[in-house]
């Protein structure tokens, strides 16, 4: 339906689908699809953005929708100023970049946990949707926040934290870049891993904080930073047990030039066969490129 006339004097349309930029979860028992969405691209908003959905896995049909935040309409083109398509200069671009996790809690209830760029962790009923609790772990913002993947095991939720470009304004919660360890159950903090300190101060591109995804298993927490940092946390306590700096150069198996940078987007750390699988040289969005896939083993 035309919504107006953009400046240019083409028919602005609207409203649009929305953004679905991870990956959904299956619940195999209940019979659903559980997926977090971005925002609408043009006006007029609707109730599908900023939200989480429970499909029907037979049908597609949803069975449930809880939308976080309302009225959240942007696309690219408001920073860009290529053309003038921009719907809502002012909106927050809140996306649910992470995929949603279906996962059961230390008391044995499972709920769905999503992670939004606004900071906000969530935790919903996979029944009917009902919010059961939300807790804000960061200060967010539309290059951060929870970004690209959170991650569940063992009655816990780990979220990690970018906050780059903090929200200006009259916020006052603090950005804070890092790894943080929730209660499944009550959304409790259970521990916390600041980054803080940029040990990668050679580009205005390297910077603290986790803006990629994150793997748990068997105790440990695997996850890549933004400064190029790869670190294994012991997940109970948030110990640092082994780190490694990915931005210097590397010799390759190919011969090819090789050099790590941003550890970032939507690959996080693997470990397979007693080896850690570790994409370096996330370039896109400000962060710093590179071009090796490195692969450590155990000494």
């Amino acid at each position: 339906v035309q919504q107006g006339t953009s400046k240019s004097g083409l028919p602005k349309l609207g409203p649009s689908g929305v953004a679905v930029w991870n990956s959904p979860a299956i619940d195999a028992v209940r019979g659903q699809l559980y997926v977090a969405t971005g925002d609408n691209y043009s006006l007029p908003a609707t109730g599908l953005s900023d939200a989480v959905l429970a499909l029907d896995l037979a049908t597609g049909r949803i069975r449930w929708q809880h939308q976080v935040l309302g009225g959240d309409a942007w696309n690219v083109a408001c920073v860009t100023r290529t053309s003038d398509s921009c719907p809502d200069e002012d909106a927050p671009d809140f996306d649910f970049g992470a995929g949603a996790v279906l996962a059961k809690g230390n008391n044995g209830r499972e709920l769905v946990l999503a992670g939004q760029k606004s900071g906000w962790v969530y935790a919903f009923d996979p029944t009917d949707g009902t919010l059961v609790w939300k807790q804000r772990v960061g200060r967010g913002s539309p290059s951060g926040g929870v970004h690209f993947g959170i991650a569940a095991d063992r009655g816990t939720v780990f979220v990690p934290m970018s906050d780059r470009f903090a929200m200006p304004g009259p916020e006052t919660f603090p950005a804070r870049p890092g790894l943080y360890a929730l209660d499944i159950a009550t959304g409790k903090q259970v521990w916390e891993a600041p980054d803080r300190v940029n040990l990668c101060t050679t580009s205005p591109r390297c910077l603290a904080g986790y803006g990629g995804a994150v793997t748990a298993t068997g105790g440990l927490v695997l996850i890549g930073a933004d400064d190029g940092n790869v670190r294994i946390y012991n997940a109970r306590t948030g110990a640092v047990l082994w780190q490694d700096q990915t931005g210097r150069t590397f010799d390759t198996v190919n011969k090819v030039p090789g050099r790590g940078g941003s550890i970032s987007g939507g690959v996080a750390p693997l470990a397979y066969k007693g080896n850690l699988i570790v994409p370096s040289g996330y370039g896109y969005a400000s962060k710093t490129p590179g071009n090796v896939l490195l692969v450590y083993g155990v000494e």
